[in-house]
């Protein structure tokens, strides 16, 4: 993406991108972020890069990054895989249900 209102880091240390993609989703880093932007509404506010760079981050060793973002990442699965599984659980309600209102108008079973 090309706009002037975007700014291009590039660190200088070795990192693991995915544990600060982690990081900076999470709710103090968001508070952090939010506190230092500017702007009149939540959804005008701006975070200039003066202000981005002095946000407190955690870093730790690259390695401890890289394993921090496995159990990251194996617990959303984990999670992914529920949410997954009550999808198709609630759909099928919705089938069942579908049908069974269908039954009962149509004459099919007996409503007591």
């Amino acid at each position: 993406m090309v706009s002037p209102a975007y700014v291009v880091l590039e660190p200088k240390i070795a990192l693991n991108s995915e544990f600060f993609e982690y990081l900076y989703r999470t709710p103090a880093f968001i508070w952090q972020m939010d506190c230092n932007s500017k702007g009149i509404t939540d959804f005008r506010k701006r975070l200039y890069w003066e202000e981005f760079k002095t946000l407190v981050t955690l870093l730790p060793p690259v390695e401890e990054q890289a394993a921090i973002s496995t159990v990251i990442a194996e617990k959303l699965a984990v999670i992914d895989g529920g949410i997954a599984l009550k999808q198709k659980q609630i759909a099928a309600l919705k089938e069942y249900k579908a049908t069974l209102i269908n039954s009962a108008v149509t004459g099919k079973i007996k409503v007591a």
